[in-house]
């Protein structure tokens, strides 16, 4: 027998430990079950086992080291099980491997340094959701292939490895909530097939600059650099290439308030998130050249001045969050030109005049403008201004979840979701790699898995 698929059922204890020397599996999914215990040893003798999916199950103990034994494995998916411990360093022996799914589980410790020289056959790697620490391991090779890096919400710490430049192929890198520090790495920009850029929730801090870069991020569609020490001037212009696509990223807007809750869905083609820093100055008039936002959070930073008249050129916008900033002047009547606005915060600001009453203004409640004493118009009450702010969410993007946290401003939380299972294409004399973007679903609600 060549191929077992088991996936997507309700299978449970442990896995059979009858894997005999002369096995022949080169697929085994039982992806999406109840299945528990330890990863049986005998599988091993699997030696020509190229795909290997547990994920999402119930399979505990340290991470077994013979895995690595199984010299033609090319996808490894273990990802939401009960593994613990560190990776062990047997991973260097894994040449073939293309794609790791390692995430949500409690492995920890440091990771081996030669992960970084698999990189030359790794496409996909998933190390979220789990207690590793220490530095990301860095590496001299110059051809490698990655696709797509998350490694969100561990322990790393130090600076990014500039080898990640490299990486030229890379079009998604996650390596938010984290303890990463240092300035915005500048070697970024060079990354041009780079789509998601996501580095909320760690020790980064100082002006983001890149002077001497003539078209920097081409094909970036969602930034998150939510919840640092950035400081300067707002960095728009080197993110106004962003421009619609086809690609679908989904995301899940919650805004929970004092006496009721909201709960929607945002389709987002773009996004950018600059919230939760020490940004400073006034909103550059470029931001109206982003045409294809559907997502802008700028709130809780220190800006100044007046909200600019352009932002109307943002057609596509869903999602407007100014709150917990010092801007200043009217709202620009402009605004009501925004027809697909969702989401729009302005609290906790120095605003003043009549409130906009046209178009999807008509929809916004109190809660969009609290904070804002010279402020007047519906639908302000005098009640609601002395009220004061509600609890809310805190910003930026998470996997999966969100986190409640109590404060005095209207936070927002914008889920950035992944999908569960890893979509690959794979035929048994040779894995099809070449159409990567099957790989590389940002998507919520929804799980898919490997199928023979």
């Amino acid at each position: 027998m060549h191929c077992i698929d088991l996936a997507n059922n309700q299978f449970r204890g442990p896995i059979p430990t009858t894997f005999s020397e002369s096995c022949q599996l080169r697929y085994l999914n039982m992806y999406d079950n109840q299945l528990e215990g330890l990863l049986p040893r005998s599988l091993s003798n699997c030696k020509h086992l190229k795909i290997l999916d547990i994920g999402n199950n119930k399979m505990g103990g340290t991470f077994p080291s013979w895995l690595f034994t199984l010299r033609e494995l090319e996808v490894l998916v273990l990802q939401s099980n009960k593994l613990y411990g560190p990776l062990p360093t047997t991973i260097c022996n894994a040449t073939s491997l293309s794609v790791l799914a390692l995430s949500n589980n409690g492995l920890s410790g440091a990771l081996p340094n030669c992960i970084a020289n698999l990189a030359d056959g790794l496409l996909y790697i998933n190390l979220a959701n789990n207690q590793f620490r220490g530095a990301i391991p860095t590496t001299s090779s110059k051809s490698c292939q990655l696709t797509y890096l998350n490694m969100d919400n561990n322990e790393f710490e130090g600076l990014l490895p500039p080898s990640l430049a490299n990486c030229k192929h890379l079009k998604i890198l996650d390596i938010g909530n984290n303890k990463i520090g240092g300035t915005f790495p500048s070697w970024l920009y060079a990354l041009g097939e780079l789509e998601v850029l996501v580095l909320r929730s760690n020790k980064l801090y100082g002006p983001i600059s890149g002077r001497s870069i003539e078209n920097p991020f081409p094909k970036l569609r969602i930034l998150d650099l939510s919840n640092n020490q950035f400081s300067g001037h707002l960095p728009i212009q080197y993110f106004k290439n962003m421009k619609s696509t086809d690609k679908l990223y989904r995301y899940q807007n919650a805004t929970t308030l004092t006496e009721y809750e909201v709960k929607n869905i945002l389709h987002i083609y773009t996004a950018i998130d600059l919230s939760c820093n020490k940004f400073q100055g006034e909103i550059p008039d470029v931001i109206g050249e982003l045409r294809w936002l559907a997502l802008l959070n700028l709130s809780h930073n220190s800006l100044t001045g007046p909200i600019p008249s352009l932002l109307r050129n943002m057609k596509e916008l869903q999602s407007l969050d100014l709150s917990s900033n010092q801007l200043t002047g009217a709202i620009p009547p402009q605004l009501t030109a925004l027809t697909f606005l969702e989401v729009f915060n302005l609290s906790g600001n120095h605003l003043s005049g009549e409130i906009p009453q046209k178009g999807q203004f008509s929809t916004f409640n109190n809660d969009s403008y609290l904070g804002n004493s010279a402020l007047c118009g519906s639908p302000l009450t005098k009640k609601s201004i002395l009220m004061g702010y509600g609890c809310g969410l805190i910003c930026g993007f998470t996997h999966n979840h969100c986190i409640h946290f109590p404060t005095k401003s209207l936070f927002k939380q914008m889920k950035y979701k992944q999908l569960s299972g890893i979509p690959v294409k794979y035929k048994f004399q040779s894995p099809n790699w070449s159409d990567l973007s099957s790989m590389l679903f940002v998507e919520s609600g929804s799980s898919k898995a490997l199928r023979c």
